[in-house]
Parts: structure tokens; C-alpha cells; sequence
């Protein structure tokens, strides 16, 4: 009885934890039990984690933010114009969640239509509100986050959108016709790629993926002042597996469109009439092209100018043929 008392008074005593505030995400944790039946254990961890990313304890991969980035928005005729996209997330969902109405800076997200039935959802009892926010309808700036059910406000706080330097979104049909004349190019060389602008991050920011298609076009028709077409090229210092001294030249071969088969080993690069041994064949993400980096060890070839072929699989045609020096 005695230790029955001690308990109440405890919990009488003790304060109350506070469910925490409604906040923005760009992301949440996904589910992890997609295999039927779902144990109790796995459902437990999902839980687990959820709970730890209501308290901000999954930073920096699910950061709670107070600003977002103005981002690159996607139509279905691929268009792409800039706004800002994000989850609100409330960990404790209201009763009647379905029937809020939710707007940031007055602009209503998160409207469950047939067109958007996932728009809003419940998740561990926690309301999920995706919000998306074209900029032709929102300024950028500090704006509120507001619930309402009816008359009454549910929640609400304040959210900065970022805006960006971003230039003007082109044109995609025109960016389209562009990357396909630049396509037709004929193979070139490369003494290193171009740098692409930083796109991993998502959701993009404003101005990334048409950025991307911009650098390859200017690529392919030899308008990049850093990475210009070249037959040159400057001798390489690097380690081999036993830390001994290996010197080198390394470069690419591109192929605006790929060739039939290019990834096949049948498709033959040479050096002076005899295979490179080093060569390695990658897609470039995003395009038709190809790329073929090659490695020239100088204990094998001699500095100086020499010839360099590329064969067609089976045919054995010439894809590709140029002099090319290299330096000492």
C-alpha cells in the first residue's frame, strides 16, 4: 500500500513531457517493414525511429527546419519553374486532421484531391502535410504556418523561403532541341570532366538540373573555357597498391551519343595500333553520351605524340581517330 502511494505521488509530482511542436522536414523516415507479416519487432524499431524523429534525434539526415530552399519543381510536361517543397509535420495529429485547413503565407497546401490523396496522411499518430509552394504564387520571405479547424487556429509558426540567384528556368522545349543538335557532335577528348554544380542534395536547388543539361550541351560543343576539347595532354603523379611512384596520363574520350554496344569489351580503344589496357567505360548520367576514361602508364608509352583509335564492336569501324601528344 505504502509503495502504491509512493508511485502516485511520483507521477503527481512529476511534470508532464510535452508532446514537441509542430515543425518542417524536407523528409521523414521511411517505413522499414515492407515484408508480410510484419513482426512486432520490426514494427517496434518503427516506432523507435519515428519517435526519434519527432525529437531531433535523426539530425542531420532529417534536420527540423525554419527555413527552406528555393528548389527546382517539376511539371509533367517537364517543364520546371522554382518554389519550395517540404513536409509540416504535427507529431501529435488533431482528431480531425483530415478537415484542416493549412496554408503558408495564405497559400493553402497539403488539400487532399483525387488527383493528391497521399497530399496529407496520419503516421504513428502524427499528421504529414506535403507542402509545395510555386514562387509565382509566394514571395520569398519569413511567412506563417497556420492549421485551422474552422474557426479555430490548431497550430501555427513561422517558416522562412529562401530565395536564390538563381537564373530564370529555360525554356524546355528549346533546351531539349539544344541538347539534341549538341548530341550529333563527334566524339572529343577531355583532359578532366567539368565539375557539375552541386545537385545531390534533395530537393534540388533552384536552377540545378537544367544547370546540369547546360553544362553537358557547352561540353559537347567545346563551349567550356575550364574543360575545353583537347588532343594535349600533361603528365600524372600518383601511387601504385605498394606506395610506389607511378606516372601517368589520364584523360576521356566522349561520345555525345553512345555507340551500339559501347559497353561491350568488343569496343576496342587503341594507342599506336595496340590495345589500352586501362580503360574504363561510364555512362554520363541524365544523357545518351558515353565516356571512356583512359590511363597511358609512362612505363609503358613513351612521351610524344601517338595515335589514338577507337573500334566499333564486331565491325571493327573507326569511331574515333586523332593524334594526340603526350607530355613529358
Amino acid at each position: 500500500m505504502i509503495r502504491l502511494l509512493v508511485i502516485f505521488l511520483v507521477a503527481v509530482a512529476s511534470p508532464a513531457v510535452a508532446a514537441p511542436a509542430p515543425f518542417v522536414s524536407y523528409h521523414s523516415p521511411a517505413r522499414m517493414c515492407d515484408v508480410l507479416p510484419v513482426t512486432q519487432q520490426c514494427r517496434n524499431a518503427e516506432i523507435t525511429q519515428w519517435r526519434k524523429f519527432l525529437t531531433g534525434q535523426l539530425a542531420p539526415h532529417f534536420p527540423k527546419l525554419t527555413k527552406v530552399r528555393l528548389a527546382d519543381l517539376f511539371g509533367r510536361d517537364d517543364s520546371v519553374s522554382y518554389g519550395w517543397v517540404f513536409k509540416i509535420i504535427a507529431p501529435t495529429a488533431p482528431a480531425r486532421w483530415r478537415k484542416l485547413v493549412i496554408t503558408v503565407g495564405g497559400v493553402e497546401v497539403g488539400k487532399i484531391t483525387p488527383a493528391t490523396p497521399d497530399a496529407r496522411y496520419e503516421n504513428f499518430n502524427s499528421l504529414v502535410v506535403w507542402a509545395a509552394i510555386h514562387k509565382r504564387d509566394l514571395a520569398p520571405g519569413t511567412h506563417r504556418v497556420v492549421a485551422m479547424d474552422g474557426t479555430k487556429e490548431v497550430f501555427a509558426f513561422d517558416l522562412e523561403l529562401e530565395d536564390s540567384s538563381a537564373p530564370p528556368p529555360l525554356d524546355p522545349k528549346q533546351l531539349a532541341a539544344d541538347f539534341a543538335a549538341a548530341s550529333q557532335r563527334p566524339p572529343f577528348l577531355l583532359a578532366s570532366l567539368p565539375t557539375k554544380p552541386a545537385c545531390t542534395a534533395q530537393p534540388g536547388p533552384a536552377g540545378c538540373y537544367q544547370s546540369i543539361q547546360r553544362m553537358w550541351i557547352d561540353a559537347f560543343t567545346n563551349k567550356l573555357v575550364s574543360n575545353p576539347h583537347t588532343t594535349r595532354f600533361a603528365k600524372l603523379m600518383r601511387q601504385d597498391v605498394f606506395n610506389n611512384p607511378m606516372p601517368h596520363w589520364a584523360f576521356r574520350l566522349i561520345f555525345p551519343t553512345a555507340p551500339e554496344r559501347w559497353l561491350d569489351a568488343d569496343l576496342e580503344v587503341q594507342l599506336d595500333g595496340k590495345r589500352v589496357p586501362y580503360s574504363h567505360r561510364f555512362h554520363v548520367v541524365g544523357t545518351e553520351a558515353a565516356q571512356v576514361e583512359i590511363i597511358v602508364l609512362e612505363r609503358e608509352v613513351a612521351a610524344g605524340k601517338h595515335t589514338l583509335r577507337a573500334l566499333a564492336p564486331k565491325t571493327g569501324k573507326t569511331l574515333f581517330s586523332s593524334e594526340i601528344e603526350l607530355e613529358k
